[in-house]
């Protein structure tokens, strides 16, 4: 056939593997790289083509002085087909979840960290299921639970669960809780399913390639609508901190009040962020970042179209500290302001 290149998915390149392609009078292209670290590295390799989404900040790394590339760091993240069977191993498992949880009892409800912090039979036996099946089917890879704990290995897979987000609606027999289950490498998110057992959704993403909500492709497109569209008669969700509000919790709500905005307090985290992928509110707000919580949530509401930013204003999908803004594109620019200015309300 006389190829030119060779294209290749970048997290499988090698040194050697360059140098052999290379050796065989042919060129090395490769894909899809958006960080500033791995386009150093395969700029190191030797690369002579990079597929990426962020061309400004590739044109910039491809003007830096080569010596800069070759202290990069190899990339930390999954090769396509560990993605797949990934992605199949977490749908399966929201399929299973919605079957289970409809029938369950909750059995023996316990208290953890204060009254109001509880835990049913089905929280435990959801996540001992989720790990067996993640131990047999992917291993090498890591859980860490909101019932069982774990730690996450540097530079390996790791799931972040939790089992019933909302456990307090599923004692008070709401029907408004949620499955959440993400794998991440580190802080790069890779693969997210959440299942809404009582209304028989999965939403799903993978990085790059888009969310999904029951097969259906979600999209927050604007469809015509103003870059930035003024708050006044949406909704914007938020989640208490525990039981109690964060800081700056009930200055946001004053402020949107004034905008003639409207918040929600529902019970559930991820429903609440995931919520804004499928355009349902102009945008939730949530004074603390955690992944077992909202990870899966905001890789899904990313790869939607939406924006997902952290307290600084930067597009984050798994902050290290502090809360996270997610939010439709138009509404985006309006609430992390008011966002920002709570918190400073409230001393924060």
């Amino acid at each position: 056939m006389n190829p030119e290149f060779v294209n290749s998915e970048y997290v499988v390149l090698s040194n050697d593997l360059v140098k052999q392609i290379h050796a065989s009078g042919i060129k090395v292209a490769c894909w899809t790289v958006d960080n500033l670290e791995s386009m150093r590295w395969a700029l190191g390799l030797g690369v002579d083509s990079i597929t990426s989404n962020q061309l400004d900040l590739l044109q910039s790394t491809i003007a830096e002085d080569s010596e800069t590339w070759k202290s990069a760091q190899g990339p930390r993240t999954l090769a396509g087909d560990e993605i797949l069977e990934s992605r199949k191993v977490a749908l399966e498992l929201a399929e299973w979840v919605i079957g289970y949880m409809r029938d369950a009892e909750r059995g023996e409800v316990s208290v953890k960290a204060h009254p109001a912090d509880l835990v049913t039979e089905v929280d435990v036996a959801v996540e001992r299921y989720v790990r067996e099946v993640i131990a047999a089917r992917l291993p090498g890879h890591t859980v860490v639970g909101e019932e069982m704990g774990g730690v996450a290995v540097p530079g390996a897979p790791c799931w972040y669960l939790d089992p019933v987000d909302g456990t307090t609606n599923y004692v008070n027999q709401i029907p408004w809780t949620a499955f959440s289950l993400a794998l991440a490498v580190d802080r790069n998110p890779a693969v997210a399913v959440v299942a809404d057992p009582w209304r028989g959704e999965i939403f799903e993403a993978v990085v790059g390639w888009g969310a999904r909500l029951n097969g259906r492709k979600l999209s927050l497109a604007s469809d015509g609508a103003p870059a930035e569209a003024l708050l006044a008669g949406t909704v914007v969700a938020t989640e208490l901190a525990g039981h109690l509000p964060w800081p700056g919790m009930l200055e946001l709500l004053d402020a949107l009040g004034k905008r003639h905005s409207i918040m929600r307090i529902m019970g559930s985290a991820t429903m609440t962020v995931v919520g804004i992928a499928a355009g349902r509110g102009a945008g939730a707000v949530i004074g603390g970042f955690s992944p077992i919580d909202h990870l899966a949530a905001t890789l899904i509401v990313h790869e939607a179209g939406g924006v997902v930013l952290n307290s600084a204003g930067e597009m984050d999908m798994f902050p290290e500290q502090g809360g996270v803004l997610a939010a439709r594109p138009e509404h985006s620019g309006e609430l992390h302001e008011l966002w920002i200015q709570a918190r400073a309300d409230a001393g924060e």
